[in-house]
């Protein structure tokens, strides 16, 4: 078993020349971090705030939920890809271009 430092190591032999020599890689990668710091933990944007995400697996394809809090109206946008990567792919760009579809949350009451 890995401890931490061990770990960190490890993940260190990823380096960035590594992920810039294949740009669908990158893309990736700059997209995980985009949706994880620059969508998930960015606080309001616009009044909307990002409050959470799921993952599913939907047959041989993968199902992201992405709730949010609009004013005090809870909504959730859906993105169905063959990969979670694609997921958050998908709904980077959507975000940047404006084009998220969300929909009322059926599942919270207010």
């Amino acid at each position: 078993m890995f401890d931490r430092e061990q770990e960190l190591e490890q993940l260190r032999d990823i380096t960035l020349e590594y992920m810039l020599e294949d740009a669908n890689l990158e893309r990736e990668l700059r997209s995980v971090f985009f949706f994880f710091y620059g969508i998930m933990m960015e606080g309001p944007n616009n009044e909307r705030e990002v409050t959470g995400c799921s993952f599913s697996q939907r047959g041989l394809n993968t199902l992201l939920v992405v709730k949010s809090v609009l004013g005090d109206i809870p909504q959730v946008a859906f993105v169905t890809e063959k990969f979670p990567i694609g997921c958050i792919t998908t709904f980077g760009r959507q975000w940047l271009q404006d084009r998220v579809k969300w929909h009322s949350d059926k599942y919270v009451t207010t």
